[in-house]
């Protein structure tokens, strides 16, 4: 404790700092790090030409964990211009099921932009899931699929995404976001 000076020889000058030391300082040992838990993996697949293209999703094991399906999300890019509602998606589960497309028998059809919401609630297999879909006369043709209940993760482990198209250029990309489930 007392009154200390420091004095810095450098090539570009000398300098003088003083301070006080009033109290005498605890040691504190390095705290030990702490474990790091992965809590999120994204998967991304990306510039897909193919016009079908399966989606399997599995859990994923870390060291110290188990990470579940959480969300799909997926684009489709066009540039044909005009012919942007002569290139969709049709998005099914496994079991043949439509999720999103065109046809009436799909469970979303058009965009899920409304007023004061901007998904579409839908049941598979007794789930409900957070459907966002753009819509399908645009260039970047977009979706999102996730479950509706906040710890829950995505039950159906194979989605088919179809591009319905003639001979137009597309690409295709997708990721998938695997969670630690609580």
């Amino acid at each position: 404790m007392g009154s200390y000076t420091i004095v810095v020889d450098t090539h570009f000058g000398e300098f003088e700092k003083s301070f006080f030391v009033v109290d005498e300082s605890e040691v504190i040992g390095t705290p030990a790090p702490e474990a790091t838990i992965s809590k999120k993996i994204i998967e991304k697949f990306n510039r897909i030409s193919d016009d079908k293209i399966p989606i399997v999703l599995t859990e994923k094991s870390t060291d110290d964990s188990t990470l579940s399906p959480r969300v799909i999300q997926g684009s489709l890019f066009t540039s044909a211009r005009g012919e942007e509602s002569d290139v969709n998606l049709r998005i099914t589960t496994s079991a043949g099921q439509c999720v999103i497309g065109q046809g009436s028998d799909c469970l979303v059809t058009e965009s899920t932009r409304k007023p004061g919401a901007i998904y579409s609630i839908v049941t598979i297999d007794d789930i409900n899931y957070k459907i966002r879909y753009s819509g399908d006369d645009v260039r970047l043709e977009k979706f999102s699929i996730v479950p509706e209940n906040s710890s829950s993760k995505i039950d159906v482990d194979n989605w088919n995404v179809e591009i319905i198209k003639d001979e137009q250029p597309s690409r295709f990309y997708y990721k998938v976001s695997y969670v630690a489930l609580e």
